[in-house]
């Protein structure tokens, strides 16, 4: 199996939810133009350094006004805004504040907060209820966690066993937490 690329999964919605407009909005994975020196800006405001993959995907796509299936990126026009509100709500989660700068907050579901590994590029999951160690790896970056998300939630209808395609996205995604793509495909 292949999982959507970006530009699969950004066309499908566009099909999906183009019609909607205006009356449903945020459901579309639409091109925008972050510089980097607001990319820059941030990182220095906040005392973190993004991974290189990370900058390049949000300053290609809007994930300030976006949603996809049950994961909200943000709702709002500017993803970086976003993601200083993300980061106030994971320092308050937070017992151990050592890790702070080691994590931020990418997008949030119910009961998760999906953590982007600023080291590593991995993509962990966290239930809000839980401590930071008990995190779990979903994907080995941002780009396969959205390419993860995008394909099980645009094919999970044309799928012969939703279970079964949420197994091959995992391996896909380098992921052993077959239940939580399982729990997504529902």
């Amino acid at each position: 199996m292949v999982l959507l690329s970006l530009e699969q999964i950004r066309e499908r919605l566009d099909v999906e939810f183009e019609p909607l407009e205006p009356i449903l909005t945020g459901f579309r994975m639409l091109q925008v133009s972050i510089s980097s020196l607001e990319i820059s800006a941030y990182e220095t405001k906040f005392n973190v350094i993004f991974p290189l993959s990370f900058k390049n995907i949000i300053s290609k796509y809007n994930f300030g006004d976006f949603t996809i299936g049950p994961i909200v990126f943000g709702c709002s026009v500017n993803y970086l805004d976003e993601l200083i509100e993300l980061d106030r709500l994971f320092n308050q989660n937070l017992d151990n504040k050592r890790d702070i700068k080691e994590f931020i907050v990418v997008a949030v579901s119910d009961p998760y907060l999906y953590l982007l590994d600023l080291r590593s590029s991995n993509i962990f999951a966290l239930d809000r209820d839980l401590s930071l160690e008990n995190r779990f790896f979903i994907a080995l970056n941002f780009e396969k966690f959205i390419q993860g998300i995008g394909t099980l939630m645009l094919l999970r209808d044309t799928s012969n066993s939703e279970n079964e395609l949420a197994i091959q996205i995992c391996k896909e995604l380098g992921s052993e937490c077959v239940d939580f793509w399982k729990t997504l495909s529902l």
